[in-house]
């Protein structure tokens, strides 16, 4: 861009860095004496690192979709879809939607404009694949740049699209949902998620084939555990030969944390039940993933917990958190109490 602007991009890593923005990604971000800092689908709730970042004179722009809390953190910016009129096409935008809008605006005022269809690329993967609801400007989207994927010019993504065997037909949602959203989403599940940025930039075919492979391996080792985990999970639950809880809730000390989001996803489907599926994540304490259908809220149950937790976020349908072990106990009994009042309204059957 000719705005003399140097700009790197920082990706949490889920292991060394937790979710979202934090002090210490904000650390490293001064010793790159970054000036301003803006966020992708995260950040609204990240209030000690943006109080950190305003200590040291960083501006921050979040741009998000979780949900706004009553006590904005310290900002220059917010662009978020909850600050749309009511019957705004934006509201359903998922994170990756409100960065290309931003994207695109900052385009506006550069000569490179054609970096705009790779972006509608990667756009069409992030609604799908965060399962942004398919209406207003998401089913715009969709509609008009969907079947430019599979003439992409990002080299990175034509890798995975050949890894994945969809090089000769038409890409649809379900290409994207089982196909390629799972070889981008495992290097950060399992390993250094600046990999994929890395992949995407790269222009050299050897070079770029090499890191798309080591995407396919990654994703392979994640199916094998996820595999795992849910048979371990499905044996605890069906050992318990009593009617199936309101709300699942398992833990134990060995389950790789990188994949407790998609197997919390995948009982939810098995049970139709609201799930949590926890792992520890050092000596004392526990990280968490929640999965609904949308039903039940997992904001709500996690504000109802938020007095035994050490950090939450969340929406309507997904969410994390950390929990001290000793607070375990307490954190099931609060969640059982929450979903079982919930239950008594519905048909669980």
């Amino acid at each position: 861009l000719e705005f003399n602007i140097k700009g790197i991009a920082a990706i949490p890593n889920r292991f060394e860095d937790g979710y979202g923005l934090n002090k210490k990604m904000v650390e490293r971000l001064i010793q790159n004496e970054v000036d301003l800092i803006i966020t992708v689908d995260n950040g609204i709730t990240s209030n000690t690192a943006l109080e950190y970042a305003k200590d040291n004179h960083i501006d921050v722009i979040i741009t998000d979709h979780h949900k706004i809390p009553d006590n904005l953190p310290p900002i220059y910016a917010l662009i978020h879809p909850e600050l749309t009129p009511d019957d705004s096409l934006y509201k359903t935008i998922a994170g990756v939607g409100i960065a290309y809008i931003l994207a695109v605006k900052i385009l506006e005022y550069s000569s490179n404009k054609e970096i705009i269809y790779d972006l509608r690329d990667l756009l069409c993967i992030g609604t799908l694949s965060d399962m942004a609801p398919i209406r207003g400007a998401n089913k715009y989207w969709l509609k008009s740049y969907l079947k430019h994927l599979k003439y992409t010019n990002i080299l990175g993504l034509q890798c995975i699209i050949r890894l994945a065997g969809l090089s000769h037909k038409e890409i649809n949602s379900e290409d994207i949902g089982y196909k390629i959203a799972p070889r981008i989403n495992a290097v950060g599940r399992l390993s250094d998620p600046s990999n994929v940025i890395n992949l995407f930039i790269e222009n050299d075919y050897e070079k770029a084939i090499k890191l798309a492979k080591g995407l396919e391996e990654l994703n392979n080792n994640r199916k094998s555990l996820v595999e795992g985990i849910i048979h371990e999970a499905k044996a605890i639950i069906d050992s318990n030969n009593k009617e199936i809880p309101s709300f699942i809730l398992l833990a134990q000390e060995h389950w790789h944390q990188g994949v407790i989001g998609i197997v919390a996803s995948r009982l939810l489907d098995i049970y139709n039940r609201p799930t949590a599926i926890l792992s520890g994540s050092n000596y004392d304490t526990f990280t968490g993933s929640i999965r609904s259908n949308g039903t039940f809220s997992v904001l709500e149950l996690l504000n109802y917990c938020a007095d035994c937790l050490d950090r939450y976020g969340g929406h309507k349908y997904a969410g994390g958190f950390t929990v001290k072990a000793v607070n375990l106990g307490r954190l099931q009994d609060k969640v059982y109490e929450f979903s079982n009042q919930w239950a008594q309204n519905q048909n669980l059957r």
